[in-house]
């Protein structure tokens, strides 16, 4: 399985549970895709 490069990507939201992404790229602004579940607040 490839890397996936999702630093241009935006509106996403994965569950890293759920979602096998070794290696998977994120960008910082792009973090909250991947935490919306937990329900925190990202600033």
């Amino acid at each position: 399985m490839a890397a996936v490069d999702f630093r241009t990507a935006y509106n996403y939201t994965i569950d890293p549970e759920f979602n096998p992404m070794k290696k998977a790229k994120f960008s910082v602004q792009g973090i909250q895709g991947l935490l919306n579940k937990y329900d925190i607040k990202i600033e």
